[in-house]
Order: structure tokens, then C-alpha cells, then sequence
């Protein structure tokens, strides 16, 4: 569960028919019903582009894109979100590989203030592109939103990351 709900981010093309993602879930293909891709938050519904799928989860789910990912979870208590979002914050630390540099920033998330922290990974020279991630957590509408996004490129955060995330 811990692991669930700190929310999974690998990163996984959806093009073709959805893959199965690892640990479970079921990649749900932008056609499929609205019943079957919830990505709503409150105040405002996620889309996912053609070629993303959506991960439903326990309390949220996960956008997933060739280059990047976007994952929340709506929870019942405004503090599990901060709490979790410093379990995210370690797991982050003690699992990325290279030269990661981490920092604090301001940002939104879904328009409200708060604090995020951002991290780049940097690997070794000729391996695998560097990975940057976002995460914040906030509450709204009395509930605690933890949202992450990972992506390779550093020009900024995707498309799919903007819909939750203002730099």
C-alpha cells in the first residue's frame, strides 16, 4: 500500500494498445469510458492527450506519456498529503542514480500557493537522459492532494504536467 499511494511514477509509452503497467494497474486508453478514466479533480477535470494513458489508483491515478508522468492522490486528511509528500521526497533521494540536485520552489498546484520540490537527475555520460521530477501537496476543498510529475526534458514542465502544476 505504502508504496500505491506514494505514488508510482514510471515513466511508459502508451502508444498502440495500452501495456499493463507495472505493479498491477491497468493502462486505460484515452477512448476508453468515462467511468473507466476518473481524472477528476476538484474544480477541474485532467485530460489525457492520444498518445498518454490514464492509470487509475486507489485514491487518484496517473497519467502516463512516452516522456513523461503525471501522478495525484486525493486524500481524506489534509496532513497524509504532507506526510507523504516527505515520504516521496526520501524515496526520491534514496533511489535516484547520478548527480541529482534537489531545491524548493514556489509553485501552484491547481491554482493555490505552495512549496515544491523539484529534482534533476543527471546520469552518468552516456547512459540514460536526465529525469526531472516535481512534486507539491496542498489542500482543497478539505482534502490533502499530493501530485508529482517526472519528464526528461528540462525546458520546463510538459502539457499533461501544466493541467495540475504552475511553475
Amino acid at each position: 500500500m505504502r508504496a500505491a499511494v506514494i505514488v508510482a511514477l514510471a515513466l511508459g509509452a502508451c502508444g498502440g494498445p495500452p501495456a499493463a503497467p507495472a505493479g498491477g494497474g491497468r493502462c486505460v486508453s484515452p477512448a476508453a469510458s468515462v467511468f473507466e478514466r476518473d481524472t477528476s479533480l476538484p474544480g477541474r477535470r485532467l485530460a489525457v492527450p492520444p498518445e498518454c494513458c490514464f492509470v487509475p489508483g486507489p485514491a487518484g491515478g496517473q497519467i502516463r506519456c512516452p516522456e513523461s508522468a503525471l501522478s495525484w492522490s486525493l486524500l481524506p486528511q489534509p496532513e497524509a498529503a504532507a506526510r507523504l509528500l516527505d515520504q516521496y521526497v526520501t524515496t526520491y533521494r534514496n533511489t535516484a542514480t547520478g548527480n541529482v540536485t534537489e531545491r524548493q520552489a514556489g509553485c501552484q498546484l491547481l491554482g493555490v500557493p505552495t512549496t515544491c520540490w523539484r529534482f534533476s537527475a543527471l546520469p552518468p555520460v552516456g547512459s540514460a537522459q536526465p529525469l526531472h521530477a516535481v512534486a507539491g501537496a496542498i489542500t482543497v476543498e478539505g482534502k490533502g492532494l499530493l501530485a508529482a510529475c517526472q519528464f526528461y526534458r528540462g525546458a520546463g514542465l510538459p502539457a499533461v504536467c501544466r493541467q495540475i502544476f504552475t511553475p
